[in-house]
């Protein structure tokens, strides 16, 4: 190991100091700091595919079903685990491209202390691939960015920076891949892996969340660029607005239908057969705004962001002017009705509640005026 240079990332506006490290021996030390097993690091890692098979058989289980033993699934499971466990499970490209890595790029880690001490805490800010896709890390000099300890802001920012070259790639499935996972992992003990929803790809939900497309045709969300920057940079709640989604999108709340001299009627939403579609909608419209207060918070220039107040969801929910709606919506089979019955009754009061609930001024929606046709009798129409 030898000490460089002192810098300054101008993006991050953090100092760093430049290292001469052996990969091997990085390698090693930042394992032992993770101490987590082969088979969890390539969770984290899309390249194997291991996280993604494992989350179908945990969204099966959430559902009530279960994978066979010689099915698709689970033997495909079976084969990468073990081509991981006797490290075959990296190409011959991948191989030359993490080798190219090592020249092209230095590797960069966040140092909660002394760095030149063996056992000072260190955590992976970019280089998952050269330190945990291979077993065999070469013993060579690489370079090595070392900055001091950050903040939740400071390491939002730094993912942004360090995974921006995915945005082009896709959604969140893309860019919140290897060390970003491993990052939450670390950081706010969060795995993609453990949170499972009812109806959603926890990816899906944060592309949306990033792009602000709800009550729309499923799947056809695809964040930008501009939105996941937007959305991302300086936002030091982001692992609490993972957290906030997932409870969000877990809903099973107990609806009131109210009806004058009769018991009132309760529809109890964790009963599958009332969990369809329409309340699913009504909740990603709650996803959906978040990353727009994200979004306008950036705008405003404003240099914190403020926590999701949980209690503006339960008290949506909870209030009896909303319950016929909600009622009706989740008694609704058609995804189109849906649709167009939250655009037009719920989303505005949703986002009304959102914003002033954080806040924020509430500016509402302006109703394009319909144009009357005059009315002109056929006799009226020369020819």
């Amino acid at each position: 190991m030898q000490f460089l240079h002192k810098m300054h990332d101008y993006q991050l506006d953090l100092p760093y100091d430049l290292y001469k490290v052996n990969a091997k021996e990085l390698s090693e030390r930042l394992h032992k700091n993770y101490n987590l097993d082969k088979l969890t690091l390539h969770t984290f890692n899309s390249d194997t595919e291991l996280g993604r098979y494992l989350m179908d058989v945990e969204e099966a289980k959430l559902k009530g079903r279960e994978y066979k033993e010689d099915s698709y699934t689970l033997e495909k499971i079976k084969e990468i685990k073990e081509k991981i466990e006797t490290n075959t499970h990296v190409s011959t490209m991948t191989k030359i491209g993490v080798s190219f890595g090592y020249e092209l790029m230095p590797v960069a880690v966040s140092s909660y202390g002394d760095f030149t001490h063996p056992n000072t805490k260190i955590e992976l800010i970019d280089g998952f691939k050269r330190m945990f896709a291979i077993d065999e890390v070469p013993s060579i000099d690489i370079l090595v960015k070392v900055y001091g300890k950050i903040n939740d802001t400071q390491w939002i920012n730094s993912m942004i920076i360090y995974n921006s070259w995915k945005w082009i790639n896709g959604g969140s499935s893309k860019y919140m891949d290897r060390g970003f996972q491993l990052g939450m992992h670390y950081r706010y003990d969060l795995r993609f892996l453990d949170l499972i929803l009812p109806e959603w790809n926890m990816f899906r939900s944060l592309d949306m969340y990033a792009s602000g497309t709800d009550l729309r045709a499923y799947y056809a969300e695809r964040t930008s660029a501009e939105g996941t920057y937007m959305t991302l940079w300086n936002n030091g709640c982001f692992a609490d607005d993972v957290k906030a989604i997932y409870e969000i999108l877990s809903q099973t709340p107990t609806f009131r239908l109210k009806k004058r001299g009769k018991p009132d009627q309760l529809y109890d939403t964790s009963d599958p057969k009332l969990r369809g579609r329409g309340l699913g909608r009504v909740l990603e419209v709650f996803v959906s705004l978040l990353g727009e207060i994200r979004r306008y918070e950036f705008n405003e220039g404003l240099k914190e962001r403020k926590p999701f107040d949980r209690t503006i969801l339960y008290n949506y929910m909870a209030d009896d002017a909303n319950q016929k709606h909600l009622v009706k919506i989740i008694n609704m089979s058609v995804d189109g009705f849906v649709l167009n019955y939250i655009a037009d009754h719920m989303r505005e009061e949703i986002k009304k509640r959102m914003y002033q609930g954080m806040g924020y001024p509430f500016v509402p929606k302006v109703k394009e005026a319909k144009m009357k046709l005059p009315n002109i009798s056929i006799e009226e129409i020369e020819m």
